[in-house]
């Protein structure tokens, strides 16, 4: 793939405020993308990204504080919405319909700008969507959706949703099932993920909880990669009307096989204790098929990223 190819066409990032919001900004400003961050609040510091990003402070809803930075061609990348789980709990269908709202207004906005939209990409969460998975793995075309959370029935709507209203209004739509990203980033944000959390046990001794008796299962996958494939989607010809995919490695490891993992690379012991039992909102075992992805991309390996994020902490 060759992300440099429509390099200089204009991104905007809807809910840039976290990680994967910085990571994407940071990396299409890197290779030539104009790049406009649409967020609350942020949990990095604007300042640290190049000149060329512009970073406003809106609510998604209040569209007309940013319409004007949404020009004929840009490509819209949209993240709004917490990605706690335990948050969305306590927030409910209020939450869900609070985000339906927002993605409505927006859309219908856009429309009545008639403003052109070069690619709508949605992103989603493949660990909750699907709710438990066999180990053959959840696959797009044909697993069906049982999420077992609040947080997962969001992202279940708003697909459907989007999927409804970029068809109305002629959108290109891909919407984009992530796994579980981790990288550097996280570094800079509030919530830092289990790797990063366990790499800090290992470095500073801070104890580590593993819920599920350290058994529960992620498909894990490096932020670069999960960058590069948005960024596809926006370069590459879309023929059709809508699509989705899952974004994984297709590769699910428990969070005591990653402990073993950690130790090894950093040759140091993670300070960790297992907690029976774990909430009834989070999926114990998410096993993704790659699917469509695996035609055009080709994820890195866990140990080898694990290696590479490790030398970069060690630096600091």
């Amino acid at each position: 793939m060759d992300l440099k190819s429509a390099a200089g066409s204009k991104i905007v990032i809807l809910g840039a405020g976290g990680f994967l919001g910085l990571a994407l900004a940071r990396h299409a400003s890197t290779i030539g993308h104009e790049v406009v961050c649409v967020s609350r609040s942020y949990q990095w510091q604007t300042n640290l990204l190049k000149s060329g990003v512009k970073c406003i402070e809106a609510q998604i809803c209040d569209v007309h504080q940013y319409l004007s930075a949404i020009t004929c061609g840009s490509s819209i990348v949209y993240m709004a919405g917490t990605t706690d789980l335990a948050k969305a709990e306590q927030d409910g269908i209020q939450s869900i319909a609070a985000h339906l709202q927002d993605l409505a207004v927006l859309l219908q906005d856009l429309a009545d700008a008639k403003i052109h939209i070069h690619r709508f990409v949605l992103i989603s969460s493949g660990g909750t969507v699907y709710g438990e998975c066999s180990e053959e793995g959840a696959n797009e075309l044909t697993t069906p959706l049982k999420p077992k959370s609040f947080y997962g029935l969001r992202n279940v709507f708003i697909e459907q949703t989007a999927k409804m209203l970029c068809a109305r209004a002629k959108y290109p739509l891909c919407i984009l099932r992530l796994a579980n990203p981790y990288g550097i980033e996280q570094l800079e944000v509030r919530r830092k993920g289990l790797i990063l959390s366990l790499f800090s046990s290992a470095l500073t001794g801070t104890p580590a909880v593993l819920r599920g008796e350290g058994l529960q299962k992620r498909d894990y996958i490096y932020i670069e990669d999960v960058i590069k494939y948005i960024l596809s989607t926006i370069a590459e010809p879309f023929p059709v009307e809508y699509d989705v995919v899952n974004v994984c490695t297709g590769v699910s490891t428990s969070a005591l096989e990653l402990v073993r993992a950690i130790e090894f690379i950093a040759a140091k012991k993670v300070n960790v204790s297992c907690a029976v039992g774990q909430p009834a909102y989070e999926v114990a075992s998410s096993v993704l098929e790659r699917g469509k992805m695996s035609h055009a991309f080709d994820p890195s390996p866990l140990d080898a990223c694990l290696g590479l994020l490790w030398k970069l902490l060690d630096s600091i």
